[in-house]
């Protein structure tokens, strides 16, 4: 029957008079009190989702109701909703530090996170508000625990035992100081105990069993998970993991009976056929597989099966069968979530099999129907890098994130194309977004401070870590980034540490003391440092790094002659190797042996005619003697014997740009530049000269001509030289664009903020041209043409420095 509008006008005339009638009678207070009671009574009794609504109603009326999102907490306790709860209690404990419970559960859930220093503090208040508190105890005991102090938990966790014999936390801790006293009977006990007084917590059977298969007790594992699946028979997952330990102990009947009756049990559960799927691709075959999940899917519809055949068979290689399975998954099920989910799976495919068209023509099918589809969007982004479309790319990933704002795939894809492009500024802005969407992922983090590793940004590679690392704390790779950090600042005390820590996870790896040689010699404990390099260099004779930090390591401690007698017996072993001659040369350069050097470096040419290390080093002995003639003779007769060699023509060039002989190195590059037509590096320094050396205009327009293909490019130093031009021609607002763009690239060069700052001069903005200029001084480790001018400009108070630039023009 319909409802009438005077039906319905009169149900909201009686609840509004029932609301004014309650409103006369309850103050604001007392109506959030009673929500909060109502709460946590259905909390009591399990309906989480009206409890909820009884919180939320409380906290309309008062937003720093501290029962209300206490409520609110543990049903996203009770929820499992862990990230929800760890929000939610943090919310309690910032409007209440003293809630002890909420610092109790925080506490926990730090340590569960290994957030340690969090949880301590947690600990440490818990203690000051109830220091009788068994569950106060029982935190400090992990805290302890995961800290090491194995005395102390123990301590702790007796405490709390005293006053609650079945206090779960503190059950649990003594067991993991009977595992880290190698006491497994003595952990199992504890274990038990808890379990008398728990005997629903699934947690603790887990750890029983966890505790057997450590101890490789099989049988006593295959025992309790039966005792666990007969406990809790709707818990589908402990039949998988008891397949799984019949397959480790070799009995793979007694597994594949224990997937197959699971299957049984419940025919249409997908999951439980893939797995069975997988275990036979492992232990019975392929074909197996394969024709286990082909019988199931003719008798079951759920598409996820055919989703896991097509996996199956791109492992297998049978890439065209797997097409094929999209292709019938696109068939049948159209524009919906799973025909679009076909349709990307296939898109991908054809991808990565060359063929960009027809991943292309799936993609956009995809985005035809759904423009907001966060894979299809992805593809298309990765199809358009593919095509050096990276404004595209960035509009679609940007897209993509409109409605999945931490997707951390898009975040990172966004990351590395900016940084492509040598957009540091905002590659490092979705490199933290996507660390903070997903800090637990090492990986991520790891990317972004590896990157920072290379831009000698150090400081902040401790900032990025450190989160990840008290989470991972036994990552080989996140500590090694961070003792890299150290050593680049030369922070001796924290990088041996590190290398401590490092030392008890990986042990006495070449890598280990390759690194350790590095600290030593910082230290300045020269015979440790031998003794590690020694090791790592020995273990892996390949290792240039190990073989260079040796000879360090002899050099700083006084034994050149060691370094020589190690420099000559590799030689002797690999006569063909350009290396040892190389380091041969400069050890004699050293001790001002040079004549032995010039040899050296010479039988680094015979050895490696076409490269160019030889030359450069004899040529830079030659120099530093004040030789220089004799250096460009000798290049311009290596000229003569390899014509072909680009290496050794644009060395010549640029030592002809050393002596100042600008006209002999231009006529150089330019021939370099016609026989190859796209080496950037010799456009580059041709432009340069041009520019430098020669100021008149038609000089500079033809390096302007040179370097515009610059324009777009991703490199700082490409950017800075074509800015550069187009200032000294005038056109400094696109000198301005450009070396703006270098700068974001490569902040830490001090002449493009010389540069940039003369731009700016010249357009009239003398407060940034005075900043920029501030900056190049700052930065500036060696002298840099222009540090004079500079200077001087620098001297003229900013009111006036337009006025000067108006006089010097």
């Amino acid at each position: 029957m319909k409802t009438t509008v005077f039906t319905r006008l009169f149900v909201v005339f009686v609840s509004l008079a029932a609301l004014l009638f309650l409103n006369g009678c309850e103050s604001p207070e007392e109506k959030a009190a009673s929500y909060v009671s109502n709460g946590n009574k259905l909390l009591d009794e399990g309906k989480l989702g009206k409890a909820r609504l009884e919180f939320r109603n409380a906290l309309q009326l008062n937003k720093q109701l501290v029962p209300a999102w206490y409520g609110l907490a543990r049903i996203a306790e009770e929820k499992r909703e862990w990230k929800k709860a760890y929000a939610l209690y943090n919310k309690v404990a910032s409007l209440d530090n003293n809630h002890l419970q909420a610092q109790l559960m925080l506490g926990k859930l730090n340590v569960a996170g290994n957030l340690i220093e969090k949880a301590l503090k947690n600990s440490e208040t818990a203690l000051k508000l109830a220091p009788d508190d068994p569950e106060a105890h029982a935190l400090s005991a992990s805290v302890k625990y995961q800290q090491g102090d194995i005395e102390g938990a123990i301590k702790e966790a007796t405490t709390a035992l005293k006053s609650d014999p079945g206090n779960i936390t503190a059950l649990v801790q003594m067991a993991n100081t009977r595992i880290a006293d190698k006491d497994p009977a003595g952990a199992l006990k504890y274990i038990d105990i808890a379990i008398q007084h728990h005997p629903d917590t699934i947690d603790l059977y887990q750890l029983k069993i966890a505790t057997h298969l450590k101890e490789k007790q099989f049988d006593q594992a295959i025992a309790s998970y039966h005792e666990l699946i007969a406990r809790f028979p709707d818990r589908d997952d402990f039949k998988k993991a008891l397949a799984d330990v019949y397959a480790e102990t070799g009995a793979l009947d007694k597994a594949e009976e224990t997937l197959r009756a699971r299957i049984a049990s419940k025919p249409d559960n997908v999951t439980a056929i893939i797995d069975l799927a997988i275990f036979l691709r492992k232990h019975r075959g392929n074909d197996q597989a394969e024709a286990e999940l082909r019988k199931h899917i003719g008798e079951n519809t759920d598409p996820e099966l055919s989703f896991a055949l097509a996996e199956l068979l791109i492992v297998n290689k049978k890439t065209a069968a797997a097409k094929a399975v999209y292709r019938q998954l696109i068939e049948r099920h159209g524009g919906s979530p799973d025909g679009l989910k076909a349709r990307n799976k296939l898109a991908m495919l054809e991808l990565a099999g060359g063929n960009p068209e027809e991943a292309g023509k799936l993609v956009d099918e995809v985005l035809s129907i759904d423009p907001n589809n966060y894979r299809g969007l992805l593809t298309k982004a990765r199809l358009q890098l593919r095509d050096d479309q990276q404004d595209l790319a960035i509009a679609s990933l940007r897209t993509a994130l409109k409605n999945n704002p931490n997707a951390v795939d898009a975040l990172l894809l966004l990351a590395r194309t900016h940084l492509a492009a040598g957009r540091w500024a905002l590659a490092k802005t979705y490199y933290v977004r996507a660390i903070q969407a997903k800090p637990e992922d090492a990986r991520t983090a790891l990317e972004y401070a590896r990157l920072l590793l290379q831009k000698n940004k150090l400081d902040e590679v401790e900032q990025v870590l450190q989160p990840v690392l008290e989470r991972h704390p036994a990552n080989p790779n996140l500590l090694t980034a961070m003792l890299l950090a150290d050593i680049g600042q030369k922070r001796w005390e924290s990088a041996s540490t590190r290398l401590g820590r490092l030392h008890a996870l990986i042990g006495d790896s070449p890598e280990y003391n390759r690194l350790a040689g590095i600290v030593f010699q910082g230290r300045q404990q020269y015979a440790d440092s031998i003794d590690a390099f020694k090791k790592a260099y020995e273990a892996v004779p390949s290792d240039q790094k190990a073989l260079v930090g040796l000879l360090q390591a002899y050099v700083l401690a006084g034994q050149k002659d060691k370094a020589e007698q190690l420099l000559k017996s590799r030689i002797a072993d690999n006569p063909g190797e350009i290396l040892p001659y190389i380091l041969l040369g400069r050890l004699y350069q050293l001790d001002d042996r040079m004549a032995e050097a010039e040899k050296a470096f010479e039988k680094a040419i015979d050895t490696a005619p076409d490269r160019k290390e030889g030359y450069r080093n004899l040529a830079d002995a030659l120099r530093s003697q004040g030789r220089i003639a004799d250096a460009i003779e000798m290049l311009e007769k290596a000229v003569r014997e390899y014509p072909d060699s680009v290496p050794i023509r644009e060395l010549l060039a640029e030592m002809y740009s050393r002596d100042e002989n600008a006209d002999r190195a231009i006529e150089l590059y330019r021939g370099l530049l016609k026989d190859e037509p796209d080496n950037d590096i010799v456009a580059n320094n041709l432009a340069s000269l041009l520019s430098d050396t020669r100021g008149d205009r038609e000089s500079l327009e033809q390096a302007e001509a040179i370097a515009r293909r610059f324009r777009d490019s991703k490199v700082a130093f490409f950017l800075d030289t074509l800015g550069w031009i187009e200032h000294k021609l005038g056109k400094s607002g696109d000198a301005v664009t450009l070396l703006r763009s270098a700068i974001q690239a490569r902040p830490d060069v001090a002449v493009f903020h010389y540069h940039l700052g003369m731009a700016y001069q010249a357009e009239k903005q003398p407060r940034r041209a005075r900043h920029e200029l501030e900056q190049a001084l700052q930065l500036a480790k060696s002298p840099f043409p222009g540090m004079d001018e500079a200077k001087r400009l620098l001297e003229v108070p900013a009111a006036t420095l337009d006025a000067a630039n108006d006089a010097r023009q």
